[in-house]
């Protein structure tokens, strides 16, 4: 499979910048978000950069939460349209080290239903596989 590119996954790809940090380890894009708050601006940086390196078909996403403590509905969207993102292009994304307050304003929305949130980075790459 070829990324953004022309970079396989055989390959290993980093991308660090100061909202995302994100490396492809076994089929699967890792990404942290390294936001403390999740808000207009922030969402609008993190969504660009992170579409800019799904593949175009088959991507597994993973995204650590463990730096964002605040999510405004912008943040909340953000989550919801890379979902949808990735099930259009017939992968799938899965969440990780979600604090307890980002975990109960996804349940509060009832998006955790939606949305698949795993404890830990191992627990991602499983639900991905």
């Amino acid at each position: 499979m070829t990324l953004p590119g022309g970079v396989g996954y055989a390959q290993r790809m980093l991308h660090d910048s100061s909202h995302v940090s994100a490396d492809f380890s076994e089929g699967v894009l890792l990404a942290t978000v390294k936001v403390e708050k999740l808000g207009e601006y922030e969402a609008g940086l993190v969504e660009r950069e992170l579409i800019a390196l799904l593949p175009a078909q088959n991507c597994k996403l993973a995204i650590d939460l463990k730096s964002v403590q605040v999510i405004a509905s912008v943040g909340l969207g953000l989550l919801v349209s890379l979902n949808r993102q990735v099930k259009t292009r017939k992968g799938k994304m899965a969440l990780f080290n979600v604090s307890d307050n980002i975990r109960s304003v996804l349940k509060m929305t009832k998006l955790d239903t939606g949305l698949t949130i795993c404890p830990g980075q191992a627990g991602a790459v499983k639900a991905l596989a």
